[in-house]
């Protein structure tokens, strides 16, 4: 994450806080000159049909293309639920009662559910959040000491008349880390820790900062891992069109001049800046230049055909004062003629 870009979670909440209040028909519309001080609003009657259309346009283009996970059972079987997963690991907005449970419940009720139906599909959707997560944190999760001690629970003890008829039943496996990821999933899902604020409330660090805080700290061990490879993905495709368009236009005008590996070296620093630093070089003593000049500068030459090492009657076999003269005599001659 950069701070030329806000955090995924953060585009996320604004698109479930358009889809909740500006967008749903009978909500009214925040008005362009509103502020904090002076909020205005404009109810849903008086917008005009113009607005009311735009309105329901935007509604079924976004729904069609994000919001469609929540109610459809194709794109439901289909989706990750990776945006969501975010909203678990974020200290602000885990509480997802105000943002994705409403916007599950309001999009299946607008789209034929009924009210307990919503109510239904919210609780599968957390509950799929839920499982890819905990999926997530049992595969980065390494075994304790390199070895997965399996934990099972002994199978009840029976009497021989219900020992004969009763089905055989294999007894439960739970490995260490699994066991390990569900107790952290669950300890910070009920963990009251907020992020560290400034005098006026603002947050101070962010998510990828906290979580790097509280794993210094010893409080967890495996969901910080799995922050860092949730928060590697970029906010939408427009930050990726963005970062390939800048490399793109790096590297066109000297394609042929350049390898793979200086190309992609190119493209690392150009998008992340802060690791070049110019001023923090070491500055070279004087005399001592000679010692610093990079090898791809550098030719070697086969100390056998050293200039000084070569036999003068031999040089002049090829240059010599009467060759010389000899050429530059049947010059003139051409050029009297």
């Amino acid at each position: 994450m950069s701070g030329r870009a806000p955090e995924q979670v953060e585009v996320l909440m604004s698109l479930f806080m358009i889809r909740i209040d500006n967008l749903c028909p009978s909500q009214p519309i925040l008005h362009y000159l509103s502020t904090d001080d002076d909020p205005k609003w404009i109810p849903a009657s008086s917008l005009t049909p113009l607005a009311v259309k735009t309105c329901d346009l935007l509604r079924e283009a976004l729904d069609e293309r994000f919001f469609s996970r929540y109610y459809k059972d194709s794109a439901f079987d289909k989706c990750d639920f990776v945006l969501e997963m975010m909203f678990k690991v974020h200290p602000i907005y885990k509480n997802t009662q105000e943002s994705l449970n409403r916007a599950v419940v309001l999009c299946s009720r607008q789209h034929g559910l009924k009210r307990k139906e919503a109510v239904t599909r919210m609780n599968t959707v957390n509950d799929k959040i839920r499982s890819n997560l905990l999926s997530l944190l049992k595969k980065i999760a390494g075994p304790l000491d390199g070895v997965a001690d399996n934990v099972s629970t002994s199978p009840p003890r029976l009497s021989w008349l219900e020992a004969w008829f009763a089905p055989r039943t294999r007894p439960v496996v739970t490995t260490r880390v699994d066991k390990r990821a569900e107790d952290e999933l669950g300890r910070w899902l009920d963990d009251t820790v907020d992020v560290v604020r400034n005098t006026n409330m603002t947050s101070q660090e962010t998510v990828l900062e906290f979580w790097k805080r509280l794993e210094h700290s010893g409080q967890y061990r495996i969901i910080p891992k799995a922050v860092r490879v949730l928060f590697a993905i970029p906010v939408s495709s427009c930050q990726i069109e963005r970062d390939f368009s800048v490399s793109g236009e790096m590297v066109t005008v000297q394609r042929t001049s350049l390898s793979g590996d200086t190309i992609d070296m190119g493209i690392f620093i150009n998008r992340n800046p802060e690791i070049v630093n110019l001023l923090q070089c070491e500055e070279i003593p004087q005399g001592q230049h000679r010692f610093h000049k990079p090898s791809n500068l550098l030719l070697n030459i086969d100390p056998d055909l050293y200039i000084d090492d070569v036999n003068p009657d031999i040089l002049a076999e090829f240059v010599s004062s009467t060759s010389i003269s000899r050429e530059l005599n049947e010059e003139e001659e051409k050029s009297a003629l």
